[in-house]
């Protein structure tokens, strides 16, 4: 009777000893963790939205307000209200305030971005801007 109390005990520790590492182990192993999303690029994630709302006033020979949106490069460089946008901060970029307020593209003009594009081109400013 001694024994299976002792076989008993054996067992119990052997199952508070190994629990724990089936409850706490870590889901991936280590090197083994879940790829980052892509990097949003302007070549490819951004700029067909923003040609269709904005080169027709904001690019090649027609540069309403000094600015020209053809390139990032540009729209850093601006117009006469500044840069279009803060490369890493899409709160304190004027681009993102006007679209938000509607100011831009003007109602006559081209359809507004979606939701989905303006929250595109958030990222894309917010991870700096990447061409």
């Amino acid at each position: 009777m001694r024994r299976a109390g002792f076989s008993f005990v054996i067992v119990v520790v052997l199952a508070l000893a190994v629990t724990p590492a089936l409850f706490f182990a870590p889901a991936q192993a280590e090197g083994d963790a879940a790829p980052e999303p892509e990097k949003l690029v302007y070549d490819r994630d951004i700029k067909s939205f923003l040609d269709a709302a904005c080169a027709r006033c904001h690019a090649g020979k027609t540069r309403h307000g000094g600015l020209d949106m053809s390139t990032p490069a540009l729209m850093l460089k601006g117009g006469v209200s500044g840069p279009a946008y803060v490369a890493g901060n899409s709160k304190k970029s004027l681009m993102i305030e006007l679209i938000e307020f509607k100011e831009m593209p003007p109602k006559d003009e081209k359809p507004p971005l979606t939701k989905e594009e303006l929250e595109k081109l958030r990222e894309w400013i917010d991870a700096g801007a990447a061409e």
